[in-house]
C-alpha cells in the first residue's frame, strides 16, 4: 500500500494568517494559559507548544497573542479533507493539519501528485 502524508506545520497560525492579512509577517502566539500554536519566528525565540503563555510572552514580547479558535481550525481542516477527497480514494485525518492519503489505484507518480495537491492549498 502506498500512502502520502500531507502535513501543514503550524496549521492554526496559517489559518489565522488567512483570516487576518495584518498577521502575514508578525510573530504569533495562539493560546490561553498555554501556547496552543506559534509562528516559526516565535519558535526561533525558544517558544514551544504547551509552554505557559506568560513565559512565551516573556521570550517573544512583540508577538500578537490570539485566543485559540478550535471550531474554526477544525472547520478549515475539514474543508481541506474534503478537498483531498477529490484526489484520493482514501483520506484519513492524522490530527489538525495532517492527513494521510492512499495512493493505491492512482495512475500518477507521487511527485506530480504532491505538486498538484500543494499548489491549490497555498
Amino acid at each position: 500500500m502506498r500512502i502520502a502524508c500531507l502535513h501543514i506545520p503550524r496549521f492554526a497560525v496559517e489559518v489565522e494568517r488567512q483570516r487576518r492579512n495584518d498577521l502575514a509577517v508578525r510573530l504569533i502566539l495562539i493560546g490561553d494559559a498555554a501556547v496552543f500554536d506559534c509562528s516559526l519566528g516565535a519558535e526561533a525565540s525558544a517558544v514551544r507548544r504547551g509552554m505557559r503563555m506568560s513565559e512565551a510572552i516573556g521570550l517573544c514580547h512583540r508577538a500578537v497573542v490570539l485566543p485559540p479558535d478550535l471550531p474554526h481550525y477544525q472547520r478549515r481542516f475539514d474543508e481541506m479533507l474534503d478537498f483531498l477527497d477529490g484526489f484520493s480514494p482514501e483520506v484519513e485525518e492524522g490530527g489538525l493539519g495532517t492527513a494521510y492519503l492512499s495512493l493505491d489505484g492512482l495512475s500518477v507518480d507521487p511527485q506530480p501528485f504532491a505538486e498538484g495537491l500543494i499548489a491549490p492549498l497555498h
